[in-house]
């Protein structure tokens, strides 16, 4: 365990196990703040990454006309973003 002063690592926010006010420990499944803001931030960050990589399909065909790529390959034209 560490000393009281001493700062938290991200692990030790992950494994803590949630309480009520009164120190009781809760039986159920309530994060706490942090693992909240954890579990938000993962979320929105697999949000965005499936929103980049259905936009740039759904761009994939006007960037290939627009700049004349239509004799290579789909996966070859924007493949450097994956």
């Amino acid at each position: 365990m560490t000393a009281p002063n001493s700062p938290r690592t991200v692990q030790q926010y992950i494994d803590e196990a949630p309480s009520w006010p009164d120190g009781t420990p809760a039986s159920g499944a309530p994060l706490t703040a942090m693992q909240w803001r954890i579990w938000l931030l993962a979320a929105a960050g697999k949000f965005f990454e499936g929103m980049v990589v259905f936009l740039t399909g759904v761009a994939l065909p006007l960037i290939a006309r627009e700049f004349g790529l239509d004799g290579c390959p789909s996966p070859l034209k924007l493949g450097h973003y994956y």
